[in-house]
């Protein structure tokens, strides 16, 4: 297995010399801000007539009335069609306690059959149809 190339040593600068790097780059800065608006302006300009010319399209379009049929109708109140009676018993001071807690009381099991439920007797038997006639 190969060594890993040694990096390069960083020589250390001075502040001088970091103060002057650090000129250099807000000069280019100023200087590409000053060129892009002198080469890219127009852009600007379009998006500000593209605004004015959207508010007024906006205050121009008049707000259509719908047919009787489709009208929304108005919002109601959820508790005037939903009734949450409270829990039969405390809520559970763990998370890992709540898993299961309301399927304990008789009222909210999923299982209304009991446990497992399996039929008495097959589907055919209970036709009266001969065995051959699912094959």
């Amino acid at each position: 297995m190969a060594a890993p190339p040694a990096a390069p040593k960083k020589t250390p600068t001075s502040f001088v010399a970091q103060d002057s790097i650090w000129k250099d780059y807000v000069r280019n800065e100023f200087k590409t801000s000053d060129a892009w608006f002198e080469n890219w302006s127009f852009l600007a300009d379009l998006y500000k007539e593209f605004q004015d010319d959207a508010a007024v399209r906006k205050a121009a379009r008049e707000k259509t009335e719908l047919p009787k049929g489709l009208q929304v109708p108005p919002v109601m109140p959820v508790s005037r069609y939903i009734h949450v009676q409270p829990s039969p018993k405390p809520t559970p001071l763990k998370t890992s306690q709540e898993v299961g807690w309301r399927g304990q009381s008789r009222n909210c099991q999923l299982e209304i059959y009991g446990r497992f439920y399996k039929p008495k007797r097959s589907i055919l038997r209970q036709l009266n149809w001969p065995a051959e006639a699912v094959s």
